[in-house]
């Protein structure tokens, strides 16, 4: 049966009121959600009020209200990463409300993505001129020349002359163009425009840093946090700035009051866990992580510190668990592949710490430490020309970067481009000329280009600018010796020797200008006063030991030396060479009980430390004990090559051979030229499978002049590679500078 129209017509209308009624309905239930929502956050309540929020954007994807409230808790959570996704969305939904986009100009520096935060800034200065906020983060984001300069054309078109950020603003560039005087009368002049604001007296609390006035600097960041609100980045930075200087009382005091009035703040949280692992109190850093996984799982920092927890527990394996979770989450944060790389390499895990970090470093290529980490990796496996493309890439946006010029040079040199290195220490010169390293690493490459007169100069105008530099007179003595100057050698060494009498360089050098001349009583008086005034000195003990075996002194120097100790049982320089002497002599159980007993005079003595466990190892395979002393070694001198070979030996010969590589690579990066270091790295690389690189040692530890026990076994495993068609040539090792 065919329904007649006034039927159709009536349900028609039945079905247009129930839709009317239905988006009624829906619309009441969002204004319901949104004023419940609005209610907790004007309260404070921020957990309930973000599910209320995401209820209406459930329903309403574009509800401007919900993500600017989703956006601004975030911020106030110190989560910017959380935050983003709604101002991004925002910009585009709303490109007119400036106050948004500040944020997520703000949002932006806090991940380290500083070229966009700039770039949105302009953008904002080029809508609004007179918009000060903007115009602050430019002077408070200085990276290099090109930001400098763009700050100050944006600082002089600016209108408002008066405007307290425009003035703050100014004193930020002042100050990095080193003019306190002017930096002073604009923050004169913007306290006298707004006193109450924040940016205000943080950038006073600069000024009086840089005056070296912690007690002022101190009184502004108090300042700008009493003028802020009680969740912002003031408050933190005074928290911050009292437990440097005051200690981590004053600072946890501070934050337990923060969290008092407001208990759902989590930097203040994360603050605190900070301090804890910092002194070791791993439980209380466990309280503090488990209220902010509670409040927020997805937490970044959060994540980062329970990395950190796990780490000084020594459970590498929960730190890289976690952190290759939390990059799973957030694979574009370069602070997240930095750590978990630097967990990776705390598990000896080298070829994945570098597979993340060019990941990382792809997605965020503004992070400086995840680029300088890859670097410094890439220049350890001797790929330097990779370490200087991404060195080149860091320095367009950090060019003032001290270690990233650094390495640049190192990978520059590798490559044998010497004049490309020495013309960028020439530029770096220009901008700090009273910086000796500088004219020390210039020297250094003058050398390597054979040019010893302007090495001289160069080592000349270090020591020009000052005095004392030990560095430079070494080089300066190694050129004289070079050119068989032995008179302005012993020169060099008899004022230091007067500059500085409390130091053994001189004595030392001293030694060496003699030694090279064959003066051997002269030499063994000069090394005898330079352990005299450092019996740490390993490298006066090295000497004399060359010194006796070159002339034949062997065993009037044991006798002497027994004498020494008859009459004072607690010599330790005294045992400490005749245990040398006692190896060279191959009595190796009598070298243990001199050590030994030099290690009970003096129980932090690194050298004695070192050459014990080495013999223990070597020739008496007590291992484990040779392995607690290297190690107390290396913890005494972690920047020791010589440390660091012995102790990635012992792990080798325990068949440790994860642990022994980082170790022994950089043991050979530091002393290339020594050969039997090179060897012991070649075998470490060997039994980790790198069979070129490991020819590459081997074949480096073979046609070295110097002779050492294992140099067989060196030629026997080269010649053995060189017949497998798989180990190709390597890359050339890049040496430490």
């Amino acid at each position: 049966m065919r329904p007649s129209i006034s039927s159709l017509a009536a349900a028609a209308c039945a079905v247009a009121a129930l839709a009317l009624f239905t988006g009624c309905t829906a619309e009441a239930r969002k204004a319901r959600q949104l004023e419940k929502a609005e209610k907790y956050f004007k309260a404070g309540e921020y957990e309930k009020a973000r599910i209320e929020y995401l209820n209406v954007l459930r329903a309403d994807e574009k509800n401007t209200v919900a993500m600017e409230r989703m956006a601004t808790m975030w911020l106030e959570q110190g989560t910017p990463v959380r935050a983003l996704p709604f101002l991004l969305k925002l910009r585009t939904v709303s490109p007119e409300n400036r106050a948004n986009r500040m944020k997520l100009a703000t949002a932006l520096v806090a991940i380290g993505r500083v070229h966009e935060a700039r770039r949105e800034a302009t953008s904002l200065l080029e809508k609004w001129s007179d918009f000060g906020d903007p115009l602050y983060l430019l002077s408070d984001t200085i990276r290099n020349g090109p930001d400098l300069e763009a700050t100050d054309q944006a600082i002089k078109a600016f209108p408002d002359k008066v405007n307290a950020l425009y003035l703050a603003a100014a004193a930020n560039l002042s100050l990095l163009q080193g003019d306190a005087a002017t930096a002073r009368r604009h923050l004169q002049r913007a306290m006298s425009a707004d006193a109450k604001n924040p940016e205000v007296h943080v950038a006073y609390a600069k000024l009086y840093l840089r005056e070296g006035d912690a007690a002022k600097a101190g009184d502004s960041y108090k300042a700008a946090a009493e003028n802020s609100p009680v969740r912002s980045q003031a408050r933190m930075r005074y928290a911050e700035f009292l437990t440097r200087s005051k200690g981590a009382k004053e600072g946890e005091q501070y934050l337990n009051e923060v969290l008092r009035q407001a208990p759902d703040y989590l930097p203040a949280r994360r603050l605190l866990a900070t301090i804890a692992i910092g002194e070791k109190r791993l439980d209380d850093a466990d309280r503090q992580l488990k209220e902010i996984f509670a409040r927020d799982k997805a937490n970044v920092e959060g994540h980062l510190l329970q990395a950190q927890v796990f780490m000084a527990r020594e459970d590498v394996k929960k730190a890289v668990e976690e952190l290759t979770n939390l990059q799973k989450q957030f694979p574009n944060l370069g602070i997240v592949s930095l750590n978990l790389a630097r967990a990776l390499l705390a598990d000896r895990n080298v070829n994945q710490a570098v597979e993340v970090l060019e990941k990382g470093v792809s997605a965020d290529p503004e992070h400086a430490e995840a680029n300088l980490l890859l670097s410094e990796l890439q220049l350890r496996r001797g790929n330097a020309e990779a370490a200087a493309k991404h060195l080149a890439l860091l320095l367009q946006q950090y060019p003032a970067l001290p270690a990233a010029q650094g390495m640049f040079i190192t990978a520059l040199r590798a490559m044998g481009k010497l004049d490309d290195a020495a013309r960028i220490i020439g530029e770096q010169i220009k901008v700090a000329p009273k910086n000796p390293q500088l004219h020390l690493v210039l020297g250094s490459i003058l050398r390597q280009q054979k040019k010893p007169a302007e090495a001289q100069q160069s080592f000349e105008n270090a020591l020009a600018i000052r005095p004392d530099f030990l560095p430079a007179i070494g080089e300066l003595v190694d050129l004289d010796l070079a050119e068989k100057r032995f008179a302005a050698a012993m020169q060099r060494a008899n004022d230091l020797k007067t500059k500085m009498p409390a130091s053994p360089v001189g004595h030392f050098l001293a030694g060496r200008i003699h030694a090279s001349q064959k003066q051997w009583k002269e030499a063994e008086t000069a090394l005898l006063k330079a352990t005299e005034i450092d019996s740490t000195f390993s490298g006066a003990y090295d000497l004399l030991l060359q010194v006796y075996v070159a002339s034949n002194q062997l065993p009037q120097a044991v006798r002497q030396l027994e004498t020494a100790i008859t009459q004072n049982p607690k010599n330790d320089r005294a045992l400490t060479l005749l245990a040398m002497i006692q190896v060279q002599q191959k009595d190796y159980e009598k070298a243990r009980d001199a050590y030994d007993k030099a290690l009970a005079v003096r129980p932090d003595n690194a050298t004695v430390l070192n050459n014990l466990a080495y013999l223990l190892s070597e020739h008496l395979k007590q291992f484990d004990r040779a392995l607690e002393l290297a190690t107390k070694a290396r913890a005494l001198e972690g920047t020791s090559p010589a440390i660091a070979d012995t102790l990635g030996w012992i792990h080798f010969r325990r068949k440790e051979y994860p642990a022994a590589l980082p170790l022994l690579q950089e043991a050979a990066e530091k002393l290339p030229e020594t050969a039997e270091i090179r060897y012991h790295f070649g075998a470490a690389l060997l039994a980790t499978g790198d069979r070129s690189s490991a020819l590459r040692e081997f074949r480096a530890a073979v046609s070295s002049p110097q002779d050492f026990p294992d140099k067989p076994d060196a030629r026997a495993k080269m010649a053995e590679l060189e017949k497998d068609p798989a180990a190709t040539a390597a890359p050339a090792l890049t040496p430490k500078p």
